[in-house]
């Protein structure tokens, strides 16, 4: 029988050993994709799982459920308790002498400590040495071939996302064009977790070197891929997503129809305010039309809906580009930079430096298209601006 739930179910109706029937609630929790705002469906299967496991003499199975769990509270952005349950995964497998499901669980440890910000060097040691004991172990391989895949896969995404941070671009872009790479040696159906992180990866790397192009590319995969697992919240941010990536390649109508799409999307999303994508659409369809004044006011009026916490970050930094966006079109760099760095500082302040890479790198972008003497004049300009500005209101 090929579909786990469908095993599972059997297992239960048969009467099987507890223990048979919580490996195979563990195999529906490993098959049922996890991103961003889908998890609900593995939650479920690893709670039946845990319902069923012996107490004792399954380290197995313990590193598998910790293993898993550690992952859904990874994509909760939730590091520190990923952090521990990947710890305790890397434990229960040792015991159970599986040293590849063992690489993985310190893999996610490190993925975990990379976005906590007392521990990034840490996690960056740690993906060194895994990498080490891996290329150590290479001609060995492990015995199962798909999780084999995994594991170069994950690795390769997790230095991504360490190069991310420190703002390597190319390195980034190697290291998930690697996991691309390993990623298409597996079947279609299977690593559907593997295969949105390198996606995601490849997406951001992509836009913050401005190849909007390969970036908008990703961002149509990864559409289709949470469309076939009807991960509704998940397209609405990846519609939204590739609507700003087509704004930045000159294509607004076709920007417009993704987030009158992700609108109709809102509609079916607790907690998604749709006043937020019409506004937006209507910021994009004013410049489509040039009607730049306009397409400021929308924007502005969406950074207000979009707010500043943890989950909804992907809509403020969102908007944030697209305001900046507008000022470049008009040719006002310095207001672009300064609504890119004030959201920068609000964003690290509120939720940690981590949380400012998009940003980050859009002004490291502009200072490269400007020039560095271009670039520190209209910083020292601003700087004149702020001081003349608080001279007139102290008197």
């Amino acid at each position: 029988m090929s579909d786990p739930r469908q095993r599972a179910d059997a297992l239960h109706a048969s009467g099987a050993p507890p223990a048979e029937q919580a490996e195979a609630w563990l195999a529906v929790a490993e098959a049922e994709p996890c991103f961003r705002w889908r998890s609900a469906p593995a939650r479920a299967a690893l709670e039946r799982a845990a319902a069923l496991m012996p107490i004792a003499d399954r380290p197995d199975l313990d590193a598998r459920a910790a293993l898993r769990r550690a992952a859904l509270e990874l994509a909760d952005e939730e590091p520190a308790a990923a952090r521990q349950l990947a710890d305790l995964a890397t434990v229960a497998a040792q015991r159970a002498g599986d040293q590849t499901r063992a690489l993985l669980a310190r893999i996610q440890s490190a993925r975990a400590a990379l976005r906590l910000p007392d521990l990034v060097e840490s996690g960056g040691i740690e993906l060194q040495t895994i990498a080490t004991e891996v290329a150590a172990t290479d001609d060995e391989g492990p015995s199962d071939r798909l999780l084999g895949i995994e594991l170069g896969a994950l690795l390769a995404i997790a230095f991504g996302e360490q190069q991310l941070t420190a703002l390597e671009l190319d390195g980034a872009r190697r290291s998930y064009d690697k996991a691309e790479e390993l990623l298409r040696a597996a079947p279609a159906r299977e690593l559907i977790d593997a295969r949105f992180l390198a996606l995601q990866g490849t997406a951001l790397a992509a836009q913050l070197t401005r190849s909007f192009g390969r970036a908008a590319d990703r961002l149509r995969s990864i559409v289709r891929l949470v469309n076939a697992h009807v991960a509704q919240r998940d397209e609405l941010e990846a519609r939204m997503a590739l609507g700003h990536m087509l704004t930045q390649l000159g294509n607004h109508a076709d920007a417009v129809r993704h987030l009158d799409l992700a609108r109709a999307l809102a509609k079916e999303c607790a907690g998604v305010d749709e006043r937020l994508l019409a506004t937006q659409s209507a910021a994009l369809a004013a410049l489509h039309g040039k009607s730049y004044g306009r397409a400021l006011d929308r924007a502005y009026e969406a950074l207000k809906l979009a707010g500043l916490e943890k989950r909804s970050l992907t809509s403020y930094i969102a908007v944030v580009s697209l305001i900046a966006q507008i000022h470049l079109v008009r040719d006002n760099p310095s207001q672009a930079y300064l609504a890119l760095v004030y959201a920068s500082a609000s964003v690290k302040q509120r939720l940690g430096p981590h949380a400012t890479i998009m940003l980050d790198a859009q002004i490291e972008e502009l200072k490269r298209s400007m020039g560095p003497e271009r670039f520190e004049a209209m910083c020292e300009e601003i700087v004149r601006a702020r001081e003349a500005r608080e001279r007139l209101e102290s008197e």
